[in-house]
């Protein structure tokens, strides 16, 4: 048992029928401020214990992809920043639907937040059944940071520039095909959009994740793949993949002489891999904005700039308002070419 003076502490934080005995003013001052003294230290502890608290953030894909690195990245200084655990929680699935249900139904008050991707938007098209509405359902918190994605062929395909993509399937409908890693996720977005705005015929070949993907690339048994720089690069730097194109409005500073895609001649075609931050509805908005300023410092450390761009990321913080305004763009942006290219989880 805890003591205060020659009292217990219990004593100070509870009720007890008036003593008999008269007390003088100073023993009775010398109570009060005693009292007071150790209800305050226990609202203290209190708070502390709800400060500790840790927080997560839920990824919707296995350990060791790119998101998953950017996750590890944020939450070890975001720990630092705040003075508080951040752990890293997987929960891939259907899309990561899994993830983004079990941050929209969790708890609001700041411990759990979702890593959101370009798929999520898209997936608010392609699964209907899902039990959350990504534009309603969640309280953005900041876009940490983009990464562009290029156009890949094998070294001895048919295509040796990007201008040819659209030539050449042209010519023969249906003869060259894509590959693409999760269905409805930006690769395969991507490349219906090419198909699409083109009005090309190149078959749709999904695969269980990028890495047996770009395999097929590699050997030849598909002709094109919309990929990260940071899965593939070293493909291209061994001389078995070529980039025909990048997605991004700026050429790559590594790659000078790979165009974007409206250079070679795709008009509007800019597609960003982007990663952010939400939590869930009606978490208070004083928690948004700690987290907020708190990612501001971390995206402007050094060491963490120097992590996201070894893994292809651009650091990039935004105001919640922000976030949210290109998540809602994106959901319209993807359900526009979901609807017209007849995209299916079938």
């Amino acid at each position: 048992m805890r003591w205060i003076g020659s009292l217990p502490f219990d004593f100070f934080c509870t009720e007890h029928p008036q003593e008999t005995a008269p007390m003088n003013t100073y023993t009775r001052r010398g109570l009060l401020a005693a009292m007071a003294s150790a209800c305050l230290i226990t609202l203290g502890s209190a708070a502390a214990q709800v400060s500790t608290k840790p927080l997560s953030i839920v990824v919707g894909f296995a350990a060791g992809g790119p998101t998953d690195i950017v996750a590890r990245v944020v939450a070890k200084a975001l720990a630092e920043e705040l003075g508080k655990p951040v752990i890293v929680e997987n929960k891939p699935g259907a899309g990561s639907t899994v993830a983004a249900g079990y941050v929209a139904h969790g708890p609001t008050d700041g411990t759990s937040m979702l890593l959101v991707v370009p798929g999520l938007t898209g997936a608010e098209t392609l699964f209907p059944n899902r039990k959350y509405d990504l534009t309603k359902d969640f309280a953005a918190i900041s876009l940490l940071g983009t990464s562009p994605n290029w156009l890949l062929t094998p070294v001895g395909s048919d295509f040796k520039t990007a201008q040819e993509v659209e030539k050449r399937a042209k010519a023969a409908p249906g003869k060259y095909s894509y590959g693409h890693g999760a269905t409805g996720g930006i690769s395969h977005l991507s490349s219906e959009w090419l198909n699409a705005v083109k009005k090309l015929d190149i078959l749709s070949v999904p695969y269980k994740g990028n890495g047996p993907a770009l395999v097929d690339l590699v050997g030849g048994r598909i002709d094109l793949m919309f990929d990260q720089p940071i899965s593939s690069e070293s493909f291209v730097a061994s001389g078995k993949l070529r980039p025909l194109a990048v997605t991004s409005a700026k050429r790559l500073a590594t790659y000078p002489d790979v165009p974007t895609m409206e250079e070679a001649g795709y008009p509007g075609f800019v597609v960003e891999v982007w990663y952010g931050l939400v939590f869930a509805a009606k978490t208070p908005e004083t928690t948004v904005k700690t987290v907020n300023e708190a990612l501001a410092r971390v995206l402007a450390r050094d060491d963490v700039k120097s992590s996201l761009n070894n893994s292809g990321v651009t650091p990039q913080h935004s105001t919640p308002q922000a976030f949210q305004s290109r998540i809602n763009g994106e959901v319209e942006r993807w359900k526009r070419v979901i609807i017209d290219a007849k995209i299916t989880t079938q």
